[in-house]
């Protein structure tokens, strides 16, 4: 039976030790893929990274918690705080998402962004994941869905791994 496994480093773009220890991780031969949160700090040194290493996958790392938004849309504000970050937890965020349109819009319109930057530097995404798993709230995840298709990104990090996986010995 042919079987593959994809070895994941999130938070790619964090800072200039997280990039180095995923570099380190791909030309050790240990590390398959990862993904990009496009609005951190080191993003860029990630991208010139990703650049000399063509068989690293890099997805990207769909980010509404820590930071300031991609976006410059105003709707968008309504996800921040006084200081223009982040400003809501994954809970309260998930919570706010159900009734409110205005969330979920600005939600489309801060991860398209996100999408949008690192195709435009260079990127190809394998594929979609986020920061503190907040894909996996169905609303969101329809959100995210959507913005596979519109990218055409093939692939979304499903969190549920099968029992024989995750089973202890």
């Amino acid at each position: 039976m042919n079987r593959q496994i994809i070895i994941n480093a999130d938070d790619f773009g964090l800072c200039d030790g997280v990039n180095r220890g995923i570099v380190r991780a791909h030309t050790g031969g240990v590390l398959t893929s990862a993904t990009i949160m496009v609005n951190m700090p080191a993003s860029r040194q990630a991208v010139e990274f990703v650049r000399k290493l063509p068989a690293l996958g890099v997805g990207v790392h769909l980010n509404l918690f820590e930071g300031e938004p991609v976006s410059k849309d105003p709707c968008v504000a309504c996800l921040l705080g006084a200081d223009g970050k982040f400003a809501y937890s994954p809970s309260r965020l998930s919570f706010l998402s159900v009734p409110r349109r205005s969330i979920r819009n600005a939600i489309a319109t801060e991860l398209a962004a996100q999408i949008q930057w690192a195709i435009d530097n260079g990127l190809q995404p394998t594929h979609l994941d986020s920061h503190k798993h907040i894909h996996s709230f169905p609303v969101i995840f329809d959100i995210i869905c959507n913005l596979a298709k519109r990218f055409r990104i093939g692939g979304i990090r499903w969190l549920f791994e099968p029992g024989k996986v995750c089973r202890k010995p």
